[in-house]
């Protein structure tokens, strides 16, 4: 090997090893991200706002057609 390729081979492995250090440091706030939420936390809903957009007509006041009831 003369030395333009070992050169190419070193910074094409440079550049490897950051890509993989920023991907995994990604996955790993996305996963700790997703972990955090996926607790059953309930949300907040405002309750006047949702009767105000049935009234206006922007949401319906039908029942759902798919849904499972929750457990209680």
């Amino acid at each position: 090997m003369n030395k333009r390729n070992t050169i190419f081979i070193l910074c094409v492995l440079a550049f490897a090893l950051v890509f993989a250090a920023m991907s995994i440091s990604n996955l790993g706030k996305l996963v700790s991200e997703n972990a955090i939420g996926a607790g059953g936390k309930s949300r907040d809903v405002d309750m006047e706002i949702i009767s105000r957009q049935i009234k206006d007509g922007r949401l319906s006041d039908h029942e759902a057609l798919f849904y499972k009831k929750a457990p209680q």
